[in-house]
């Protein structure tokens, strides 16, 4: 089956549903894009942000993108900057099927605000104003909004398997 794809600004709830999605979908298994650069450079992104530049770590994303694309059976939680890329977001939209987690950003603001792993995390109001036209490019977008996870992950599965089936 393709792969679910989760796209949307950080602080959305991307990991949070991945990892519900992939406890509940047991033919399906979570890989989170942020923390498989991580553990292929064997630093935090903050760290890679710190010590190589953010187009150095947006390079590891596309190769990385490309590599996972053509699985099966995955729950893909991207970092909130993959979209930079057209090409990321166009490869996920060939290959996959993505879901775009709309979330206010005030909500957002209250879940970042003391995350010191986000390098981007002071300039997000921007970096969502410059992302959110590739967000909606996505097949799919789940209004977040005063949802549970329970309810956000059901409307996911039950929009996948409309899709590709």
């Amino acid at each position: 089956m393709k792969n679910i794809v989760l796209v949307g600004i950080m602080g959305c709830g991307k990991t949070t549903c991945g990892k519900y999605l992939a406890q509940k979908l047991q033919n399906f298994e979570l890989l989170d894009t942020d923390l498989e650069i991580e553990k292929q450079q064997n630093l935090k992104v903050s760290q890679i942000f710190s010590q190589f530049g953010e187009n150095y770590f947006r390079n590891l994303e596309i190769n990385l993108v490309k590599k996972i694309v053509n699985d099966s059976n995955k729950i893909i939680a991207t970092g909130g900057g993959i979209v930079e890329n057209e090409q990321n977001i166009n490869l996920f939209l060939k290959y996959d099927t993505v879901f775009y987690l709309n979330t206010p950003l005030e909500i957002v603001k209250n879940r970042i605000q003391n995350d010191t792993n986000r390098p981007l995390a002071n300039n997000f109001k921007e970096k969502f104003k410059n992302r959110e036209s590739k967000y909606k490019l996505a097949h799919y977008t789940i209004d977040t909004y005063n949802k549970k996870i329970k309810e956000i992950c059901n409307e996911i599965i039950g929009k996948y398997y409309e899709r590709n089936s």
